[in-house]
This record gives C-alpha cells, sequence and structure tokens, in this order.
C-alpha cells in the first residue's frame, strides 16, 4: 500500500500550494480594491467642492445680472429724465418695473442652474462613495480563503483515498 499514498500525498500538496496561492491573490486584490476605494472617496470629496463652486459661481453671476439690471434701470431712468418727462409714472414706470423684473428672472434662473448643476455633482458624489463602499465590501479575508482551500483539499483528498480502498471496509 505504500505507493498508492503517493499521488494522495502530491494531491494533498498541490491543494495546499493551491490555498496559499488563492491566499496571496486575495491579499493583493484587497490592496487593489483598497486603492480604489480610496480614489473613489477622493473623487466623491472632489465632488463635494465643484458643488460648492457651483453655487457660488452662480450667485456671483446672479449679483452680477442684478447689478447690470440696476446699471441698465439707471440709464433708462437718466434717458427718461433728460427728455424732460416724469419718470416715475405711466409707461415710463412699467417700462422700469418690466426691466427690474426680467432682470430679476435671469437672476434667479442663474441660481437655479447653478444650483441644478450643484446637484448634479452631489450626486456623482454619492455614486463614488456607492462605488467606494462596494469595493471594500468585495475584498477577501486571505485567511478564510487560504483554511477554505485547505479544507476543501483535504476533503478532496480524503474521499481520493476512500475511493482508492486505503482505509479498508
Amino acid at each position: 500500500m505504500g505507493p498508492a499514498w503517493i499521488p494522495l500525498a502530491m494531491m494533498a500538496a498541490s491543494a495546499a500550494y493551491s490555498a496559499v496561492s488563492e491566499s496571496k491573490q486575495a491579499r493583493a486584490q484587497n490592496k487593489a480594491l483598497e486603492q480604489n476605494a480610496q480614489i473613489m472617496q477622493q473623487n466623491a470629496e472632489n465632488t463635494g467642492y465643484e458643488a460648492s463652486y457651483a453655487r457660488a459661481q452662480a450667485m456671483r453671476n446672479a449679483n452680477r445680472k442684478q447689478l447690470e439690471t440696476g446699471v441698465l434701470i439707471g440709464a433708462q431712468r437718466a434717458k427718461m429724465g433728460a427728455s424732460g418727462v416724469v419718470v416715475d409714472s405711466g409707461s415710463f414706470m412699467d417700462l422700469l418695473q418690466n426691466t427690474a423684473a426680467e432682470g430679476a428672472t435671469e437672476a434667479m434662473a442663474i441660481v437655479h442652474e447653478g444650483d441644478a448643476a450643484a446637484w448634479r455633482h452631489e450626486t456623482r458624489g454619492v455614486q463614488y462613495r456607492s462605488e467606494a463602499n462596494m469595493q471594500f465590501m468585495s475584498r477577501k479575508d486571505p485567511n478564510a480563503v487560504l483554511v477554505g482551500g485547505l479544507l476543501q483539499g483535504a476533503a478532496s483528498t480524503t474521499a481520493s483515498a476512500y475511493g482508492a480502498g486505503m482505509f479498508g471496509d
């Protein structure tokens, strides 16, 4: 019965080598997953900055629009006043009010566009954070991989030994 154990010993050694190799692969994969997750987390943080910038830029543009509207209204008043008409009544007043309303509407639209852009950045940030979590959750315990491989190899070797009739009846 001596030589019959040689293939079983080789089978057990092969299983142990495979288990150790798979454990090393799990460690390497975990390292790559953690690096990818850190990149995703950094991307998520960057989208927060982009969202803040979009809102701030929209507010600056809206303020600029309001200033431009104020300058336009001032120019309209000066032009009307130079013509000798009363600017605070009638169709002249309507023109000034319409100009103010259009300016305010455009400023609000600018703020809304900034909020929409910020929301898109924030949504992308949530996606990045979710991807980072998925990367972390995809990691494998290298020790569990090793033990599982060793147990599987032992079971296969034992089944082969029984199949070869090495344990008697």
